[in-house]
């Protein structure tokens, strides 16, 4: 075994394959620009399409309830009430939604938090969760984090299109997604959600 080794520190095309290898998968939420995930000091989260597709979930509050330091306030509740995101235990209006690192916030809501509970997971491409203060980022609204959801960009084909559909006894889900890419690589989304219900009674367990 020593003459092995000996042998091996000799061999200067020796390849040492338990080395530490740095990831590809990169992150932007943090600085504006791609930043390996790996050497972010912050406490980072990717959730990439093959992990959206895994899920087996259809909303976007379905996905984000199983991610740790996540609290939604109204999932799994009737459909139609308000579904905000609330981040490592702040209020709800201290956690930055963005879509494509634009900050998006409902102003007729009493604190200004963002109703999430109406997107649909057809166009996500990947969700970036940044834990912890980012308020210097994305102001004072981002003091327990922020969440940015990366929409599909340009597809492979000129036509892309896809569909998901749900039927129950209390209420219907349609879902579908229409993508074109010009071949000077401009494309446009156009996106249809509708929920369909006869009503449910919150005083009903």
């Amino acid at each position: 075994i020593i003459q092995a080794l000996y042998v091996l520190a000799q061999d200067s095309t020796y390849v040492d394959s338990s080395r530490v290898r740095t990831l590809s998968e990169v992150v932007i939420s943090t600085s504006r620009t791609e930043k390996e995930a790996f050497t972010e000091p912050r406490s980072v989260t990717v959730i990439n399409a093959q992990q959206i597709a895994a899920a087996n979930v259809k909303t976007l509050p379905e996905l984000l309830s199983q991610i740790e330091s996540i609290y939604i306030v109204g999932n799994g509740m009737n459909p139609g009430g308000n579904q905000s995101v609330s981040l490592r235990g702040t209020n709800t209006n201290q956690t930055a939604i963005l879509i494509d690192g634009i900050s998006i916030n409902d102003p007729s809501s009493p604190n200004n938090s963002f109703d999430i509970g109406d997107l649909t997971l057809n166009s996500v491409e990947r969700i970036e969760i940044v834990r912890g203060s980012n308020s210097t980022m994305y102001g004072s609204g981002a003091i327990g984090g922020s969440l940015n959801i990366i929409t599909k960009g340009k597809g492979d084909k000129p036509f892309e299109a896809n569909a998901d559909f749900r039927f129950g006894t209390n209420f219907n889900v349609s879902n579908a997604q229409i993508r074109y890419t010009d071949k000077s690589g401009v494309y446009l989304s156009v996106g249809l959600n509708n929920i369909a219900s006869k009503g449910f009674d919150a005083t009903i367990d």
